[in-house]
């Protein structure tokens, strides 16, 4: 069925905010949520102040009763009750290290945009130390309002291009079976498993050596793509 997503710790209410996970919660389905996507967004958090308060006041929507929580976006959710296996933070460009620890320590699915992410900010999410905190990241792609398309390969090459220490087999995952269980779909989709569905797709390769092929599958761009059902 479906769920709700909110916007941003810094563009939402924190009555909003819980209403909405109570929402999800209640029918037991994920709330997504962009978080820690810029240091403007950390600042307003931390201090009230920056561009999103100007943002703000320029559209008649300031608060000036609205008190800074003085704490990072990752901590800010948490004081709120909005961390749990059925959230799904978004972004995450500006998480700290201890941000990653406490959203693995609830169980909070993640998702990292890398496109997107260079287009508005100019930045990737720190992929390396998401893994090192044993977080398993979704690859996503935002919308088309910071993105050239919404094809996964746009993606998948950057991060080759950005992350060579990374094995792209990981990508792979990032790209399908963690973007299953980021939207708790893994036991119908994700990979091909008995009793899920079978739905995969043929991608034509030049011969290529195995341990050389999921970095082929990466930078194929998916061309000759033909979906199998």
């Amino acid at each position: 069925g479906p769920s709700l997503g909110a916007h941003a710790p810094h563009s939402t209410s924190a009555a909003l905010l819980r209403a909405a996970k109570a929402w999800t919660r209640a029918r037991g389905r994920p709330l997504a949520i962009h978080a820690a996507e810029s240091l403007e967004e950390t600042e307003f958090l931390l201090t009230g102040t920056g561009i999103w308060k100007e943002f703000l006041i320029e559209r008649g929507k300031w608060v000036a009763s609205w008190q800074a929580p003085g704490t990072t976006p990752v901590q800010y959710l948490k004081s709120l009750n909005l961390l749990d296996e059925k959230t799904l933070a978004v972004h995450l460009t500006r998480a700290k290290e201890e941000d990653l620890v406490l959203l693995k320590g609830h169980g909070t699915r993640i998702a990292i945009c890398p496109r997107s992410n260079q287009f508005i900010t100019g930045t990737l999410a720190p992929l390396p130390a998401m893994l090192r905190a044993g977080l398993e990241p979704a690859l996503g792609t935002d919308s088309l309002a910071s993105n050239r398309d919404l094809g996964l390969w746009g993606e998948l090459e950057v991060l080759a291009q950005n992350f060579p220490e990374i094995n792209p087999w990981e990508m792979l995952r990032m790209a399908t079976i963690n973007g299953a269980a980021a939207l708790h779909l893994t036991d119908r989709t994700g990979d091909l498993a008995p009793g899920k569905k079978a739905r995969m797709f043929f991608l034509p390769l030049e011969s290529v050596k195995k341990k050389e092929l999921a970095s082929a599958v990466i930078h194929s761009g998916g061309l000759g793509l033909e979906w199998l059902d």
